[in-house]
């Protein structure tokens, strides 16, 4: 069986006997897609850089073509600006790009804690627990700004998949990918990640106590935490290239 895998250092697409990939363009522009996308949603490439295709290209030991249609498919999620003559660049968000996505994920988040609470709350306080578990098991061993993000994602997402609805769990994807965009930036801002920790434990607490309203109330004050930094470092972002 072939085994995809990457080599750490190099990021490459590599075989399980070593030697570099030779799958379809299609799995090529999948595997490439979920790098470039994954480097943007941490950060690592920042908002308004420019997306090298021939670095990107031998960066990953693949073609430029599998590039090409993988930052296509981040410019439909809205990651990634396609500007004629001049590349594709990362999205720099407006303030008020930052308080739409904001003011539609507390509405989906919402609905998912409602209905996730209706149809499998059970399941659902038994995934949060291992979630949160397994965050403090890892805490010990190290922790940092990519750690807790890492964590959050599992948490909303346990939340929106025991919804149970297929198109509310895509509307939910979409608009996550935007606010992890924004909130790409946010480590600058925050030495520490108590608040976020400590929101997600109180919002499970009462999801044992059956207090929907209390998680609900939880929910919208864990996502205006969000949304304050992504605005903060947004802030900060602008003020530092202003100076550059």
């Amino acid at each position: 069986m072939l085994r995809i895998f990457y080599k750490k250092d190099e990021r490459q697409l590599y075989t399980s006997s070593g030697k570099k990939n030779l799958l379809t363009v299609n799995s090529l522009t999948n595997q490439t897609y979920d790098l470039i996308k994954e480097d943007i949603l941490t950060g690592r490439i920042c908002w308004n850089e420019r997306l090298d295709i021939p670095q990107l290209s031998e960066r990953f030991g693949v073609s430029r073509s599998p590039i090409i249609k993988a930052i296509e498919k981040l410019e439909h999620e809205n990651l990634v600006v396609i500007i004629p003559n001049k590349g594709s660049f990362v999205v720099c968000p407006t303030e008020k790009d930052i308080n739409e996505a904001y003011e539609i994920r507390v509405m989906v988040e919402e609905t998912n804690c409602e209905l996730a609470f209706q149809k499998n709350r059970e399941k659902l306080i038994k995934e949060l627990d291992d979630i949160e578990q397994e965050k403090k098991r890892n805490r010990e061993k190290g922790w940092n700004y990519d750690y807790m993000l890492y964590y959050d994602r599992l948490f909303h997402n346990a939340i929106a998949s025991c919804a149970d609805n297929q198109q509310l769990y895509k509307i939910y994807t979409s608009v996550r990918c935007q606010t992890d965009l924004f909130m790409s930036k946010s480590s600058i801002t925050r030495n520490e990640s108590i608040p976020i920790e400590y929101s997600h434990d109180t919002i499970l607490e009462n999801l044992k106590k059956e207090d929907l309203s209390s998680v609900l109330r939880l929910m919208r004050v864990h996502l205006r935490q969000n949304f304050n930094d992504s605005i903060l470092a947004l802030n900060k972002y602008l003020a530092k290239t202003k100076d550059m």
